[in-house]
């Protein structure tokens, strides 16, 4: 309670564990907590590019729709 935010990496743990113990007991899901982290975080960098992108005005004129 009070005025602490979470930031974009602890959520990316806290995701990641999630995801980790949930596949905990899977043969086919063998990797580790931190690369799970990684891959989240990386998903998330490109999940906030695209609504950054997408929220610019002139958005027919933008270079990401030229390339």
């Amino acid at each position: 309670m009070g005025n602490w935010k979470v930031t974009a990496n602890m959520a990316a743990r806290e995701v990641a564990k999630q995801v980790y113990a949930k596949y905990y007991h899977d043969t086919v899901f063998c990797v580790s907590l931190s690369t799970i982290q990684r891959k989240v975080e990386r998903i998330w960098k490109q999940f906030s590019e695209g609504r950054k992108r997408y929220g610019q005005t002139g958005k027919e004129d933008s270079l990401a729709v030229k390339q």
